[in-house]
């Protein structure tokens, strides 16, 4: 049986940090959140408004008793809101990735995470030793496959100097890949 390393105390309080945060950001946050929501727009909008029996909603004006018939309990509410609410908020958040702005979340990443450049570096090692005379595992390269690698290498390293990922090009130059 092979022993573990031990991680110092100081890397171990960091990745506890980093977890806590993100689970607290992203699960905690957000549900208490989309709850609160929930139930202010319950109870104190559709909660505080008195309805009278027998009236009609354009006798007393009161619309938000017609939605509070729909909806008589706060769990018909959640139930309406997943019901209408899910779909429209996927929705929402595929168009927010298709309307590029992945790009904005890829720059941050390059920006902030070392190891995005180095993953590009080794690439262009990988795609050097392929594009060695006798090609990978000693097999002969053709002539059309040696010119596609090259113009990959130079695009990754005009990509890695220019470090821009903000233009509409970047997702062409990814995409090709």
């Amino acid at each position: 049986m092979t022993k573990q390393k031990s991680i110092p105390l100081k890397n171990r309080m960091s990745r506890l940090w980093f977890y806590f945060r993100a689970g607290y950001g992203f699960y905690f946050v957000f549900i208490i959140s989309g709850l609160n929501a929930l139930m202010i727009a319950y109870f104190v909008v559709l909660g505080s408004v008195e309805c009278v029996d027998g009236k009609t909603i354009e006798d007393t004006g009161q619309y938000i008793c017609a939605i509070r018939s729909v909806f008589p309990t706060f769990g018909h509410f959640i139930l309406g809101a997943l019901v209408i609410g899910f779909p429209m908020l996927i929705s929402v958040g595929y168009l927010h990735y298709q309307k590029n702005q992945y790009g904005t979340h890829a720059h941050i990443n390059w920006t902030t995470n070392p190891y995005q450049k180095v993953t590009l570096l080794l690439f262009l090692e990988i795609i050097a030793e392929m594009n060695t005379p006798s090609g990978p595992l000693g097999k002969p390269i053709d002539l059309e496959r040696t010119k596609r690698l090259e113009d990959m290498q130079k695009r990754i390293k005009t990509f890695l100097e220019d470090k821009r990922l903000q233009d509409k090009d970047d997702d062409a130059l990814f995409k090709e890949f």
